[in-house]
């Protein structure tokens, strides 16, 4: 039983600790009567990529700890991938609506709302771009949708 054990590992290390786990489980266990069980708790979405290539729904399992009106549910989840730690953090498991930070949360959502109204102004698209290229980096995936709509208006 491991409480918490991405505490204190650099993110590299958090990738692989589980994994060298399950393989030193694995090692004890090969050639042997005795059966070894892993229980951990994380809060860590790099250890839960991590887990994406070893995860046997038949012998594994996934368990999620909720607060729900003050009393701690314990509830079994259906495993699926995710493909990495940021896709992660938006899951089921960490519940997060972005994986930037909060500002960059909140001007995404405004921009994306603005681009569903059909009379957006130049003005106002320049506005919320501005914005943007103030919380978000170069290479955020908003940036396709954004440049798209503002290249077929001709505003970029």
């Amino acid at each position: 039983l491991i409480d918490e054990l991405e505490e204190h590992l650099h993110p590299r290390w958090q990738r692989v600790i589980l994994p060298a786990l399950l393989a030193v489980a694995k090692t004890i266990m090969s050639g042997s009567d005795v059966r070894v069980q892993i229980i951990a708790a994380t809060h860590s979405p790099m250890v839960m990529a991590s887990l994406e290539p070893l995860f046997d729904a038949e012998q594994d399992a996934w368990f999620d700890l909720n607060l729900v009106d003050g009393e701690v549910t314990l509830e079994k989840m259906a495993w699926r991938k995710h493909g990495d730690a940021n896709a992660w953090l938006e899951s089921e498991a960490f519940d997060l609506p972005s994986t930037g930070s909060i500002p960059a949360g909140i001007t995404k959502d405004s921009a994306a709302k603005a681009l569903e109204n059909s009379r957006l102004s130049k003005k106002k698209f320049l506005e919320h771009d501005t914005a943007l290229r103030g919380v978000l980096s170069d290479t955020d995936e908003f940036w396709i949708r954004w440049r798209f709509v503002g290249e077929k208006k001709g505003w970029l």
